[in-house]
C-alpha cells in the first residue's frame, strides 16, 4: 500500500500547525489519496499513472483548504442518551482508528515485530505464572473429597520450613491415631527408568505406602494398583504403575504393557497397572513417571534402608483422610499429644519439633493454613508483576 505521509507533511510545514493538527489533516488526506489512488487504478491507470492523479489531487488546494477547515472547527459534542443507538459511529471511527494504525505499523515493520514479540514474551510468561498458582493453590486434587484431606507436618530447630516425617513415626501415627479414617506416606525420588530396546532416562517416581491408590480413592486406567500389604512389607515383589503419560509415551498406549519389565535404576520392576489420565499425583500437582512401593525403597536409592529403618530421615509426605465429624482442629490436637510421646520414647530423633495438622493445599485452604504458603504466593505475584512491567517498559 502507498504511503503519503511524507508528501503531506511536506505541504503542510510551510503552514507551521499544531501537531495535533497536523496529524490530524495527514490522517484524513492520506486516506483521501489513497482512494484516488485505488479508484484510478480501477479505471485502468497504471500504477505510476494513478500515483501521479493522487498527487495532483493533493496540489488542489481546495483539497488542503477543505480539511483545514474541518479540522480548525470544532465537532459538536452530542449528549448521551441512553437507549439510543450510537453503535454505527462508534465502529466507523473504531476501523477507521485501526485501519490507521495498522498502517502506521507496517510503516515500521522492525518496531512492530519487536513490539509484538516482547509482548507475546511477556503475556506467555504471565499465562504460564497463572496456571502454576491456578494448579498449586486453587484446583483440588482429582480425588475422592478432596475437602477431607489434610496433611501431617512438623517444624523443628533445623528444619525451618515444614516438612515431612520418618517412615517409622508415619507408622506409628497410622496405629495410634483414632481421629483419621487412614494415612498415607510419599515421597519423591529421582531414578533412571529404561524400557526394552530405549536409553535411560532421568525421571520422577514416587515411593509411596501400599494404600496410597486405595485412600485417594483412585481407580486404575489399566490393570491394578498397589495392595496395603505390597507397600510396606519387606522383601515384596518389585512392582511399579506407570503414570497414563508415561504408558501413552514408552508403550503407545498398548494394554499389554501390564505384565511387562521396566527398569528402575536397573533393577528390573514389573508393571502391574496404569493411572487414570487425569491423577498426576498428591504432591502439589507434580507429575511423576512411575509408582513404586516404599518397601522398594532400598533398591531405587544408595540410602533406601536407612530412611525404612531410622527416624532421622524425615523425607516422607503423610497425608490423612478425616474421619466424618472430625474438625482440624481436633486432629491437630490429637497428633500434638501423639507426637510428644514419641519425643518422650526417642527424644534424639524429635528435639523441639512441633507437630501440627493442615488443610491439603488443593482443597481450599482454612486461615491457619501452613505458614510460609502466603509468602510463596506473593513471590509469583511479583513476578507476574515484574515481568509485564518490564514487556511494557520495553515495547
Amino acid at each position: 500500500m502507498r504511503e503519503w505521509d511524507e508528501e503531506i507533511s511536506q505541504v503542510l510545514a510551510k503552514l507551521k500547525l499544531e501537531p495535533w493538527r497536523e496529524a490530524a489533516i495527514v490522517r484524513e488526506i492520506s486516506q483521501h489519496l489513497d482512494d484516488c489512488y485505488q479508484e484510478a487504478l480501477s479505471s485502468g491507470a497504471t500504477p505510476d499513472e494513478a500515483e501521479r492523479l493522487a498527487l495532483e489531487e493533493l496540489g488542489a488546494s481546495e483539497t488542503l483548504q477543505r480539511e483545514l477547515r474541518r479540522v480548525e472547527r470544532p465537532s459538536p459534542q452530542e449528549p448521551i442518551v441512553f437507549g439510543t443507538n450510537r453503535r454505527v459511529n462508534m465502529i466507523t471511527d473504531f476501523l477507521q482508528d485501526l485501519r490507521y494504525g495498522a498502517r502506521i505499523l507496517m510503516k515500521s515493520r522492525g518496531f512492530t515485530a519487536a513490539a509484538v514479540f516482547t509482548l507475546a514474551l511477556g503475556i506467555s510468561a504471565n499465562v504460564t505464572i497463572f496456571s502454576i498458582i491456578s494448579d498449586f493453590f486453587f484446583k483440588p486434587l482429582p480425588v475422592k473429597d478432596p475437602e477431607k484431606l489434610v496433611l501431617v507436618l512438623q517444624k523443628s530447630a533445623v528444619w525451618k520450613m515444614p516438612h515431612g516425617h520418618s517412615w517409622l513415626d508415619f507408622r506409628d501415627y497410622r496405629e495410634r491415631l483414632e481421629v483419621f479414617t487412614d494415612m498415607l506416606a510419599v515421597t519423591l525420588n529421582p531414578v533412571h527408568l529404561s524400557v526394552a530396546g530405549h536409553q535411560p532416562e532421568r525421571e520422577w517416581v514416587e515411593t509411596v505406602s501400599g494404600n496410597y491408590f486405595s485412600m485417594l480413592g483412585v481407580e486404575p486406567k489399566l490393570g491394578r494398583l498397589f495392595r496395603r500389604e505390597e507397600g510396606e512389607r519387606p522383601g515384596a515383589g518389585p512392582i511399579v504403575v506407570l503414570s497414563y503419560d508415561y504408558w501413552q509415551r514408552k508403550f503407545g498406549g498398548d494394554p499389554s504393557a501390564v505384565g511387562k519389565t521396566i527398569n528402575v535404576n536397573g533393577h528390573p520392576f514389573t508393571i502391574v497397572g496404569v493411572t487414570p489420565e487425569t491423577f498426576g499425583s498428591a504432591q502439589w500437582k507434580l507429575a511423576p513417571r512411575a509408582f513404586v512401593p516404599a518397601s522398594m525403597l532400598g533398591q531405587i536409592h544408595p540410602d533406601g534402608e536407612k530412611w525404612l529403618q531410622g527416624r532421622s530421615a524425615v523425607v516422607f509426605k503423610v497425608m490423612a483422610r478425616l474421619k466424618p465429624g472430625v474438625t482440624v482442629a481436633q486432629a491437630g490436637a490429637a497428633v500434638e499429644k501423639v507426637a510428644k510421646n514419641l519425643a518422650r520414647e526417642y527424644p534424639d530423633e524429635h528435639k523441639e519439633a512441633k507437630v501440627f495438622v493442615a488443610r491439603e493445599q488443593y482443597c481450599r485452604p482454612e486461615p491457619t493454613f501452613v505458614e510460609f504458603m502466603p509468602v510463596v504466593g506473593s513471590v509469583f505475584m511479583v513476578m507476574v508483576g515484574l515481568v509485564l512491567t518490564i514487556a511494557c517498559a520495553n515495547v
